[in-house]
């Protein structure tokens, strides 16, 4: 994970990403993506005793992001605090449409939802849009490429200033478990049996290393 700085020695070049800490829709199971939801006080105990054991990358001389939204913020604030970064839209959650805010049993109960979800079982092509405008699991692998791809530029451009600086070349990201897994699996395809396996913890994420804008591996925290 090394590249030659233009003044002799190596540099290190890594994109940290942080899934969001808990809120009401993980703690009971919903469907949810779109919503702009807070962090729970579970959430940010769990994160400020995450801080407290030392897990979290050093942002020194790092650019910063998160998706925009309210929980990804409050996870940044959490851990970091003030410290200046931007956003990063493409990189938020899957929508599920009619079905945010819904748990399984919820779906299961509602006969018009319950045909669209059978529905979404027997596709298997990626093509099933969530209904009433929601994603489907293309356009929101689509949008994520689309993120990821603004993401590298900018961690490109913050590699050629370090080259010369003298400092690592460090991007860290705030997000969301899909979009992290979907990252995941674009950096090393086949590495996992799915796309499930991939999503961290609330609170954890992956370092991933890059040399010559090629990721060679990855760490979890």
């Amino acid at each position: 994970n090394h590249t030659k700085r233009l003044n002799g020695g190596y540099m290190n070049s890594y994109i940290h990403l942080i899934r969001h800490g808990i809120t009401a829709g993980n703690e009971n199971r919903w469907y949810y993506g779109r919503m702009d939801i807070p962090l729970t006080a579970r959430g940010i105990a769990q994160l400020e005793k995450l801080r407290a054991d030392g897990i979290y990358p050093n942002v020194q001389n790092a650019d910063c992001y998160t998706s925009g939204m309210l929980r990804t913020e409050q996870t940044f604030q959490t851990i970091y605090g003030d410290l200046p970064h931007k956003t990063l839209p493409l990189l938020r959650e899957m929508n599920f449409g009619a079905w945010e805010g819904m748990s399984f049993e919820e779906i299961e109960q509602d006969t018009a939802h319950k045909a669209a979800f059978d529905d979404w079982m027997r596709v298997t092509d990626g093509s099933f849009a969530f209904p009433e405008g929601g994603d489907s699991v293309n356009s929101f692998y689509a949008r994520v490429r689309g993120g990821l791809a603004e993401l590298e530029g900018l961690h490109r451009l913050k590699e050629l200033s370090c080259r010369h600086n003298g400092n690592d070349a460090v991007s860290l990201v705030v997000c969301h478990g899909g979009v992290i897994a979907a990252a995941m699996e674009h950096y090393f395809p086949r590495q996992r049996e799915n796309f499930w396996q991939w999503i961290p913890d609330p609170g954890h994420g992956y370092t991933i290393s890059f040399a010559g804008g090629k990721a060679i591996r990855d760490r979890a925290f």
